[in-house]
């Protein structure tokens, strides 16, 4: 019976923490996304002048 009630849960859990996980690299990505556009507006700023 106890079973039956963990495995349920533990799929859940498991479902959570994946979700969690690909919004962790979804920022991650982005982050880096974001840094990599920064710096080239930086390095045609620099270029320009």
């Amino acid at each position: 019976m106890l079973v039956a009630c963990l495995i349920p849960i533990y799929c859940f859990g498991q479902m959570v923490l994946q979700s969690l996980g690909q919004v962790k690299g979804h920022a991650t990505f982005v982050k880096s996304m974001t840094t990599e556009m920064y710096q080239e507006q930086q390095n045609h700023s620099l270029a320009y002048n």
